[in-house]
This record gives structure tokens, C-alpha cells and sequence, in this order.
């Protein structure tokens, strides 16, 4: 059902994918088609357009020349006014001078006016009453009376001295009432001169002083005093008239001007008037010109956009048109097509590579043609269908294989519709994972792990990607309804429940799930909830992980250059893909007006420009790396050898649990070959550097994985090695190892001939007859049984003490080594044990058949706190004694407390994890005798374990950033003297004067010299300091020491990442005395005086002693 599902939503999918793709393609060709179209009619256009614009040009031009003639007039006019009003300017300021000076004249006087208007002020009725009732006043009042007369009469009748007498002045007080009124009304500023002249009798009189006239009358002083002031104030006026009438006549002269200047300025705006309409006309002349002009240029810049659209788009829209017809022909097979496609995603995960391409060729692809269903011819169920080759290229870039199973693995993750649960011993997929999905914010778990379902539940209900790292055959119970994705509604949202909780489901989530078991055997229900994905490394993929390695070692520059080129490459595969989806977006979307877009075409102009730079420089990368890889070939022999071997060792755990071994393990002892295997006298001997690289790597990944084997396992190790290596040099046919390796019988065959029957037991000639079926030998193994019969040599050479190593009768000593192997295998199976290490001694050296143990010192060196050292029991043997020897010599002892032995039993638990917890944080060593009897504490320890590893990798990881800081810090110090050095070179051509007087010199030329010599703190900074909290670092003296019975309990984890040594007694003297006189060190021979009898007598006792 599920596949039926996937297969629909597959079908679906590729359906929208195609159609959409082909709408996208039909559109840009309809497009560029428009486009082509459009370019006839747009060169008319623009030939019409081009006249009337020329037309239009030449009226503006007239009506511009107009406009120019009557500016001329219009300025000449303006600039005749401005002399006019420069002239009125002076007038106005001269005018405003005099005024000024006037009222300054006038301000002057204007004191003694305002005090003679207050003296009237003090006049009432009452004391007017009074002086006009006085019958004979004295003189001054007669005198003050007279002169207020004389200035308020007609200048024309001025009375005479002799009138003014006291009964005249009485009769003009007559009123006293209105007489005050026109006092105060009285007009000082045009006073007759006559009047001043007339009372000059009475202000020169010493007597007319009004604080004389205080004791005769209270009118008579305010009267002298304003008497006083009009006469005063009228000597300013004399003064000031002349000035007023140069002012009158300056104001005349003004008027006159700025009528003479109105004048003018009526004539200019008149002008100006006339001006601006010619100027309107001409600007809506120039305005339609420009219209056209513009037109024209929009319709000029269409067609040449057109022509470029068509133009450079004219390769595209042939390959988009034969892409439409694929299109169509695809999608009328893609029912076949998809169908195969989801088969292979929900069938193929957990099989090899041999068996996806037998299972494919031979049966489905067969079946579908028998059963009638289109489908392409050879169609790749990946490519094409799972997945773009631009989504290949991401995800290599993100650390996924090359290689085509690895291909096939991400594109089943990537489409499968069940959880992908991984079959990744290797950690291959696990890496591609956490690097894929870190950017969508994975959260890495385990189970057991302290709250490792909270994680999870986070996870579920914010969306994120979730990955279950190291998961068992059997599947904690509490993810049954995740894996099965079993959920429920409540309102409008999705739950799903996880042990106790409700967690709401978020469509973005992810659950990824990995086991480190290479061979797992899942229950029915797992398998139907999970899809199983086999990322087993392959020996291909392998081969092309450590010839990188190889050729980093030796040459770096090429390694580099070719990884540079393969990044480069899928950078270019994704950006070639983006550019056409885009170059297709943007056309499909641009509507009909993409001619006037010029921001658009540009923009298709530079995509389609960037994807022929790229499909250009694509060329010239895959014509580099064509080179590189040619170069790389030759180093090809020792990726080989290392990867055959891998996958030698990898099988071991067939035989025994104990024998895990992952690749990462494995990767850090072909390094130490690689480091460890000398380079020729020639060095550009690359064939012999071949040959010692693959002898070195053969030998110490023999030695590692020997000395945690047990002696009876040993040859069969080499045994595989030495056939495998010969398998794939085709010296050896594999229907013959086949033979060997079976021990195949005839069932029912003919009888034994009388001639054999007293030397050729029953099950020996029915193996006999079995193996002259066996062809490909000269002369041919089926005339063996016959010869037996006919020939006694046989005899002898079957009854011979050690047949393995004598010649076989007659014509058969021809026959190759291995083939005398299946001779002895059928008559003298009892020897083949030794005839097998006396042709591994042959085939690949003594060094693959000798005892090959090494001290506990030497394995300490390849142990670190995150890979321990682990003792394979066997009865009688006890590896404390030798680690506690070991301690007391680097100073880790019990004493002092870096040395903690524990023996794992009931209740030990507690004390193990907390010796752990003590050495971790403090250093020292820690020693877990049994780990056999606590089975269900070994998964706490893996976790332990797992824990310990994450902090190291952190600690390592600030370590890189730091030393990353320090070297980028050394390159700028390094860069800075260089330039320094080239700056002092440069100034050598100074004068010796000069160098002498500037020290300058001679510090920067200092501090060139000591560019190399910087000592490292100057390149370390405040940020180097930053490190972990103390809780989160462990110390680089942690060690931990196991020891264990062979047992199916201990995790893999643990087998995988220890260093393991199998402890079991000798199994012999030769054994013995090689055992013993290991623990010898040339050391004391060397210092004696006879070295010889020394080891002759030291071998003597260890003889003795075996």
C-alpha cells in the first residue's frame, strides 16, 4: 500500500514536474517567436517614426530662432530698466538722507514744543477765571497775555504796541473755555514770521520769566513758558524750511523717475509677455519632438532588443523545442518509468550493488515489458526521476559518495515516504546526513540517552529534522507511532503520541534512523514502517575515498587541485540548472510588453551569458580533471590493496563478534602505512612507490587486526587476504577457490577403481570426481581420476609424510600453486593447514604466517581517550599484571591515583562509572576487568563512551579553529615583512646621507629579518585564550583499559573504536621462545662485551623455560 501511494504521488509529481517544464519551454519559444515577429514591423515603424521626428526637429529649430531675436529685444529693454532703477535708487536714498536729517532737526526741537503743550495742560477754567478777573495785574502778565495775542492774531493784523494793553487781552479771554481749545489747537509748525517778529519786545524782556510770574497769577507761568517754546521750536523750523524744500524737490524728482520707470516696465512685461508665449509654443514643439524623439527610441531599443532576444536565444529555443518533444514522448512512458522508480525506492534500499542492477535487469525491467507497460528504453530510475543531476551535485558537496550506490542511497532517503532507516557501519550516510540537514537546524539523538524522547518530541512539534543515531535489531517500543506515523485529529491540527505525551505534529518534521549493525535482522513490522537503506561503503567507493588519501599524501597539489575541480563542477552542475530555470521563469513570466523591459532582456542576456561561461569552463574542468585522474591513475594499485583488505577485515565479525572493526579504525592505521613506507632512491619512481606503499599497508593493517585474533583465526585472515589479492589480479579462478574453499563431494559418482581402493578412502575419490569437473587447468583436471587409476605415483604421493611439498606425479607438477592446493584438498585434507602457510609464505611473505604480537607498549602509542585498549580473554591469562607494569613506568599507578582497577561483577557498576568519571576529568588510567558479566551496563558504558567522544571532538575542533586563527595571523605577520623587505629594497637607491639620518630604514629593514623568526605568542590573541568550561573538557592523560571473554553482549561501538589485543598462552614452544625473547630489548646486548654469547645464552633460557 505504501508503495502504491509513492507511486502515486511519484506519478503525480513527475507529471506537474514535466508539464510545468514544458509550459516553461513553450513559452520562452513563444516568446522569442513573438519576438522574431516583431523586429519587420518594428524596422517600419521606425523609418515613420524617424521622419516625423525630423519634421518636428526643424519647427522647433524656426520657432527656437523666434524666440532667441525676441529675447534679444526683451533683455535690451530689461537692462534699460535696470539703469532707471539703479537711478531711483540713488533718488530714494538722497530723499531718504534728507528726511532723516529734517526730523533729526525736527526731533531736536519737538522737547521744548511738547513742554509748552504740557505748560497748557496745568490751564483750567478756574485758574483762567482768575487771571481774567485780575482788574490791574502787574506787568508781566500784561506782557505774557500780549505776546499769547500777538502769536495767536492774523500776521496781516498784528495790533499795535499800544493795543495790547490789558482790556484788549481781557476781550480775548472773553471765552476762557474756547480760548484754551485754540491754544492747544494752535499750529506750531506754520507759525507767521511776522507774529515771532512781533513778540521778539516781549521774550528778550528780562522780566518774561515764568518763575517771576508764579506769585502774581497760576495761569500766567504756563503761559510764558509756552510762549517760550513756540518761539523756540519756530527757530528750528526757520533752520529746517530750506531743507523740507530740497526735500520737495527731491521727492518731485522721484516721481517723476519712477513714472519714467513704470513706463519701461509696462513695455518689458508687455514684451516678456509676448516673450513667454513664443516660449510656451517652443517648448510644446520641443515637447512633441522629444515625444517622438522618445518614441523612436523606444521603438529602436525594441527592435534591437528584439534582435538580441532573438539572437541570443536562437540555440536555446531549437534544444527547448526537441526538450518539448522528450517532454511529451516522457511523459507517454512515465507510468513505466515511475513505477520502477518506486519499486526502487521501496524495495532496493537494503541489497547490494551486484544485486539492484541483477534485480532491475533481470526481473522487473523483463516483467514490465512482458506485461505491456511503456517505459523507457534503459531508462536511470535516480536521474531524472528522484532526482536532477544539480541535486546530486548538492548533495556530494555536502559530503555524500560519488559513487552510483551512494547516488542511489540519498535519492531513496530524499524520496522515500516511510522513515529511511540507515544500515551505515561505516558512518558514511550519518556524515552526509548531519552535514545536509544542519542547515535545517538537525537535532542529533540516542537512544537511552538522557532525554533523548524530550529531543524528540521538540522536534515533532517544531518541524525540525531529528536523527536517531545507533539504533539495536529491537526498536525501543515508545517510537512505534512515530515510525508508523500513526496519528490523530484534534480540532483542526495533527497529534501524534509518543510514551505519555500529545505532541502536535508539524508537516516539516523528519525522523532519519541509523544502526551501526552491518548484517541486521529487523522484525516484519520495522521493515514495514521503515524504508532500509543499505550505505555499507562499497569497495569502489572505498577505493576512490583512499586513493584521495594516497594522493594527498604524495601529491597534495594534485589532490587539492582535484578536489577544487570537483566542487567547482557541482557548483557549475547547480548553477547551470538554476540559470535555465530561471532564463525559463522569466520568460514565461515577463507578459507582453518584455520588449520595453529592458532590465529583463539585460537580465536574460547575462543568464544566458553565465550559462555558456559555465557549460565553457565545465569543458576545461572536465578536461583537467581528465588529466588529474590520468596522473592520480597510477597511484590507483594501493587505493586497491587497502580497499580489497578492508573489506577482508570487515568480514571478520562472521567469525567472531569480537572482530569488529569500522573504517574509521581502519582509515587511521592506512594512514600509518602510508606515513610509515619509505620512498624509493628515485622518487619520481612512482611504480616502485606503488610497490612499498601496498606491501606497507597489506602488512600493518595485518598486524592491527592480528593482534587482537585469536591464533587459530590468524590464518584464516591471511589466507583471505592472500586469495582475495589474487582474485582480483586474476591469478587465481574463482569456480577453483570456490572449490577449496566448499570442499565439494561428488554424490553419486562411479565406483573406485581397484587400483585406488587400498590408498583412496570413499569421501577422497567422490572429492576426486567432483574436481574433474572443474576446468580451466592444464593438463585438465578431468583426466585425474583416470590417472589415479592407471598410475602408483599416486599413491606414494598421497601416502608421502608432507605431501604439500612434494611434486605432484607426472605432467601435474605443471599445475600452479593454488591448483595443487585443490589436489591436496581432495586426498590429503589433513595437510592443508600447513600447505596453506606455506603458499600465503609464498604468495605474499613469512610476515603473513609469523606470530606478529607486540608489546603492550607498543598498541598503548595507538590508543588515545576515546579508543581503549581492549584484552580478548581466553582461560589461564590475566592482562593486569602487564598494565600495571606499563603504568608504573609512565607514572600512573594506584598510589598516586591515576590507576584504577576495577573487576565488574554485581554491584560494580557504580564504582566503574564513577573511576571513569575521575580519570576523565583528572587523567589517569582506568581499568574494566569482565565487561563480559555486565552486558547491561556495556550500554551505558557505549553511551559513556559516545558522550566522551562528542567532548573531545569539541575540544579538537577549538584546537583546529585556534591553530586556523594563529595561521591566518602568521600569513598577514609574513605578507607585512614581505612587503617591508620590497619597501627597503626599493629605498636603496637613497643617498647614504639620508640612510644615515633616517632610522627609520633601518628598523623596517630589521623587522624584515625577523619576519621568519616572530616567536608564535605574537600571533596568539585574546580570542585563542577563549576555551570549554571546565565541565565540558576532559584531560588528554584519560585511558581506558578492557578486558572481556569473547561475548555478543559487547556494543559494536566499543569493539570498533578499541584497540584489541587477544591474551591467550602459546600454543607452542616455537611460540613460546618468540613470545619470551620479545620481552627482551637489544639494549643489554648491545652495551655487553660479547653480544653474541648473550643472546645466545638469553635464548637458551627461554628454551628452557617453554
Amino acid at each position: 500500500l505504501e508503495t502504491i501511494q509513492l507511486y502515486k504521488d511519484l506519478l503525480k509529481a513527475n507529471r506537474d514536474k514535466l508539464n510545468e517544464k514544458t509550459k516553461r519551454l513553450a513559452a520562452g519559444i513563444e516568446t522569442i517567436n513573438d519576438a522574431s515577429k516583431q523586429v519587420d514591423g518594428l524596422r517600419i515603424n521606425l523609418e515613420t517614426e524617424s521622419v516625423e521626428v525630423a519634421e518636428a526637429k526643424q519647427k522647433t529649430d524656426a520657432l527656437l530662432e523666434v524666440v532667441n531675436r525676441k529675447r534679444g529685444i526683451v533683455e535690451e529693454q530689461r537692462a534699460i530698466a535696470a539703469i532707471e532703477a539703479q537711478q531711483i535708487n540713488k533718488l530714494v536714498q538722497d530723499v531718504a538722507a534728507k528726511k532723516a536729517e529734517c526730523e533729526l532737526d525736527l526731533a531736536a526741537a519737538r522737547p521744548q514744543v511738547e513742554a509748552a503743550k504740557a505748560a497748557l495742560d496745568t490751564l483750567n477754567k478756574d485758574n483762567l477765571g482768575e487771571l481774567r478777573s485780575m482788574a490791574r495785574p502787574p506787568d508781566d502778565v500784561v506782557m505774557v497775555c500780549a505776546a499769547v495775542k500777538v502769536l495767536m492774531c492774523d500776521p496781516n493784523r498784528i495790533p499795535p504796541v499800544k493795543s495790547r494793553d490789558w482790556a484788549n487781552c481781557k476781550l480775548m479771554m472773553g471765552n476762557t473755555t474756547s480760548w484754551l481749545k485754540d491754544l492747544k489747537a494752535f499750529n506750531e509748525d506754520n507759525i507767521p514770521q511776522a507774529c515771532i517778529d512781533a513778540i521778539q519786545i516781549y521774550v528778550t524782556n528780562p522780566d518774561f520769566n515764568p518763575k517771576n510770574m508764579e506769585r502774581s497769577s497760576m495761569a500766567a507761568p504756563s503761559l510764558c513758558r509756552w510762549v517760550l517754546g513756540m518761539n523756540a521750536y519756530h527757530e528750528v523750523r526757520c533752520k529746517v524750511r530750506p531743507k523740507e524744500a530740497r526735500l520737495d524737490e527731491a521727492d518731485r524728482s522721484l516721481t517723476i523717475s519712477q513714472a519714467q520707470k513704470k513706463k519701461i516696465d509696462d513695455k518689458v512685461e508687455a514684451l516678456q509677455k509676448e516673450l513667454d508665449q513664443l516660449v510656451a509654443e517652443c517648448n510644446d514643439a520641443d515637447g512633441k519632438a522629444k515625444q517622438l524623439e522618445n518614441k523612436e527610441r523606444t521603438t529602436r531599443l525594441k527592435m534591437v532588443l528584439a534582435e538580441r532576444l532573438v539572437t541570443g536565444l536562437s540555440g536555446e529555443k531549437l534544444r527547448w523545442g526537441k526538450t518539448i518533444e522528450e517532454l511529451k514522448l516522457s511523459s507517454n512512458l512515465l507510468v513505466g518509468d515511475v513505477l520502477l522508480a518506486a519499486a526502487f525506492t521501496s524495495y532496493i534500499g537494503p541489497f547490494t550493488k551486484d544485486f539492484r542492477t541483477r534485480i532491475i535487469e533481470e526481473h522487473w525491467r523483463p516483467e514490465l515489458i512482458r506485461a505491456g507497460i511503456a517505459m523507457t528504453k534503459g531508462i536511470d530510475p535516480v536521474l531524472g526521476l528522484l532526482a536532477t543531476e544539480a541535486d546530486v551535485a548538492g548533495w556530494c558537496n555536502d559530503g555524500l559518495q560519488s559513487d552510483p550506490v551512494s547516488v542511489q542511497n540519498g535519492a531513496i532517503v530524499m524520496n522515500c515516504s516511510r522513515w529511511p532507516l540507515l544500515i551505515d557501519p561505516q558512518l558514511q550516510g550519518v556524515k552526509w546526513i548531519r552535514t545536509q540537514q544542519e542547515r535545517h537546524g538537525l537535532v542529533v539523538v540516542q537512544p537511552g540517552q538522557k532525554r533523548w524522547l524530550d529531543k524528540l518530541v521538540d522536534c515533532i512539534e517544531q518541524g525540525l529534522p531529528c536523527l536517531i543515531e545507533g539504533c539495536d535489531e529491537q526498536i525501543d517500543p515508545v517510537l512505534d507511532n512515530v515510525l508508523s506515523r500513526a496519528t490523530f485529529r484534534r480540532g483542526h491540527k495533527l497529534y501524534m503520541r509518543v510514551g505519555s505525551r500529545d505532541a502536535e505534529l508539524h508537516p516539516k518534521f523528519k525522523l532519519f534512523l541509523q544502526t551501526r549493525l552491518s548484517n541486521p535482522t529487523f522484525s516484519p513490522e520495522i521493515n514495514a514502517q521503515t524504508t532500509l537503506i543499505n550505505f555499507m561503503v562499497t569497495e569502489s567507493g572505498l577505493e576512490d575515498q583512499l586513493l584521495a588519501v594516497v594522493v594527498n599524501h604524495d601529491r597534495k597539489d594534485l589532490e587539492e587541485k582535484r578536489a577544487t575541480l570537483i566542487r567547482s563542477r557541482n557548483t557549475m552542475t547547480i548553477e547551470l540548472q538554476q540559470c535555465e530555470n530561471t532564463l525559463l521563469l522569466a520568460l514565461s513570466s515577463a507578459g507582453e510588453n518584455i520588449l520595453e523591459d529592458i532590465a529583463l532582456v539585460e537580465n536574460l542576456e547575462a543568464t544566458k551569458k553565465k550559462a555558456i561561461d559555465i557549460s565553457h569552463a565545465m569543458q576545461a574542468a572536465i578536461i583537467t580533471q581528465e588529466k588529474i585522474t590520468a596522473s592520480r591513475a597510477s597511484y590507483q594499485p594501493c587505493a586497491a590493496r587497502g580497499a580489497l583488505i578492508f573489506f577482508q577485515i570487515d568480514r571478520l565479525c562472521k567469525i567472531d563478534h569480537m572482530y569488529q572493526y569500522s573504517l574509521e579504525t581502519f582509515m587511521t592505521v592506512f594512514n600509518k602505512a602510508l606515513t610509515s613506507a619509505a620512498f624509493p632512491e628515485d622518487k619520481n619512481n612512482v611504480e616502485e612507490r606503488v610497490r612499498i606503499v601496498s606491501r606497507a599497508i597489506t602488512e600493518m593493517v595485518y598486524a592491527y587486526v592480528a593482534n587482537g585474533m585469536f591464533e587459530r583465526h590468524k590464518l584464516i585472515l591471511s589466507s583471505m587476504i592472500t586469495f582475495a589479492i589474487m582474485l582480483r589480479s586474476k591469478e587465481v579462478d574463482r569456480k577453483h577457490l570456490d572449490f577449496l574453499l566448499q570442499g565439494k563431494k561428488k554424490a553419486i559418482g562411479e565406483g573406485r577403481p581397484e587400483s585406488v581402493r587400498d590408498w583412496c578412502p570413499e569421501t577422497s575419490w567422490m572429492a576426486v570426481l567432483a574436481l574433474a569437473e572443474v576446468d580451466g587447468t592444464t593438463p585438465s583436471f578431468a583426466h585425474l581420476p583416470q590417472d589415479m587409476a592407471d598410475s602408483n605415483r599416486w599413491k606414494l604421493w598421497s601416502e608421502s609424510e608432507r605431501p604439500e611439498e612434494e611434486k605432484l606425479p607426472a605432467d601435474w607438477k605443471t599445475l600452479t600453486a593454488f591448483q595443487r592446493l585443490l589436489v591436496l584438498r581432495c586426498l590429503r585434507p589433513d595437510r592443508l593447514t600447513n600447505a596453506l602457510e606455506n603458499f600465503v609464505a609464498g604468495s605474499l611473505g613469512k610476515f603473513f604466517i609469523s606470530d606478529q604480537a607486540v608489546g603492550l607498549g607498543i598498541s598503548f602509542k595507538g590508543s588515545s581517550p576515546i579508543n581503549p585498549i581492549f584484552f580478548i580473554l581466553s582461560p589461564g591469562v590475566d592482562p593486569v599484571r602487564d598494565v600495571e607494569a606499563l603504568g608504573s613506568k609512565l607514572g600512573y599507578t594506584a598510589d598516586n591515583g591515576k590507576f584504577h582497577n576495577v573487576s565488574l561483577g554485581q554491584g560494580q557498576e557504580i564504582v566503574a562509572e564513577r573511576a571513569l568519571q575521575t580519570c576523565f576529568t583528572n587523567g589517569g588510567w582506568c581499568m574494566l576487568n569482565n565487561v563480559h558479566l555486565v552486558q547491561r551496563w556495556m550500554r551505558v558504558f557505549e553511551k559513556l563512551m559516545e558522550g566522551y567522544t562528542e567532548t573531545y571532538d569539541k575540544m579538537a575542533s577549538i584546537e583546529r579553529e585556534k591553530a586556523a586563527r594563529r595561521a591566518a595571523r602568521k600569513h598577514a605577520w609574513m605578507e607585512a615583512m614581505r612587503a617591508a623587505k620590497v619597501e627597503a629594497a626599493a629605498e636603496e637607491g637613497a643617498t647614504e646621507e639620508e640612510e644615515e639620518e633616517d632610522p627609520a630604514n633601518d628598523e623596517r629593514n630589521a623587522a624584515a629579518e625577523a619576519g621568519d623568526q616572530a616567536p608564535e605568542e605574537e600571533f596568539v590573541d585574546e580570542e585563542d585564550d577563549a576555551d570549554l568550561d571546565e565541565g565540558d573538557k576532559g584531560s588528554l592523560e584519560f585511558r581506558i583499559f578492557l578486558s572481556a571473554e569473547p561475548s555478543d553482549s559487547i556494543p559494536i561501538s566499543v569493539l570498533q573504536r578499541s584497540v584489541k589485543l587477544s591474551s591467550e598462552p602459546p600454543t607452542g614452544i616455537k611460540q613460546n621462545v618468540a613470545r619470551a625473547m620479545r620481552c627482551f630489548s637489544d639494549e643489554p646486548w648491545e652495551r655487553s662485551a660479547k653480544p653474541t654469547e648473550f643472546r645466545a645464552v638469553t635464548f637458551a633460557m627461554c628454551f628452557f623455560h617453554a
